[in-house]
């Protein structure tokens, strides 16, 4: 298998990140084609992987206030669902018409992600989520050299508009 970088992930390229219990399938931000195949391959909606909190305005048009401050006194990575995203394939949603953020802090796949300064689509896989399922190339295969996604688990929240937080 060959060594790469995500600094090749464009808008046509799907990445599979590979940890020992867990792997992350990437899509670009731009790639609706591949979002919308893998949502109905995998039968899950994406988390949306941001590396910088700017990148907040780039999915959501109504922020909710108290984001700002939660972003800024957490010290775990945070996976947050939010309404109001802008306008996004309807694959990027969950059921309930919202979208999950994970604002990543450290670790190996920040490290990865971080020089492409846009948000990623991220669907958690499994080997047993993709049997029947061809992989176009194993030169988008990416093993991960800590075999873990995340260093620490996300802590998940709801937010509504008005500053309503809901721990998941």
């Amino acid at each position: 298998m060959k060594q790469h970088s995500l600094a090749s992930l464009d808008d046509n390229s799907t990445w599979h990140l590979k940890a020992e219990q867990q792997s992350l399938l990437l899509v670009s931000f731009k790639n609706t084609n591949e979002l919308n195949y893998w949502h109905e391959k995998l039968g899950i909606s994406p988390v949306i992987l941001l590396t910088r909190s700017e990148q907040v305005y780039e999915v959501i048009f109504k922020i909710p206030e108290i984001l700002w401050d939660i972003i800024e006194y957490a010290e775990k990575p945070l996976e947050v669902y939010l309404q109001h995203a802008k306008e996004l394939p309807a694959s990027a949603f969950t059921p309930d018409k919202e979208v999950v953020i994970n604002l990543l802090r450290n670790g190996e796949l920040f490290h990865l992600l971080k020089p492409l300064r846009k948000p990623v689509f991220a669907f958690p896989i499994s080997a047993k989520s993709l049997e029947g399922i061809a992989w176009p190339s194993e030169d988008n295969v990416l093993p991960l050299a800590t075999n873990e996604i995340y260093p620490t688990q996300p802590k998940r929240l709801r937010l509504g508009l008005n500053g309503d937080i809901k721990f998941l």
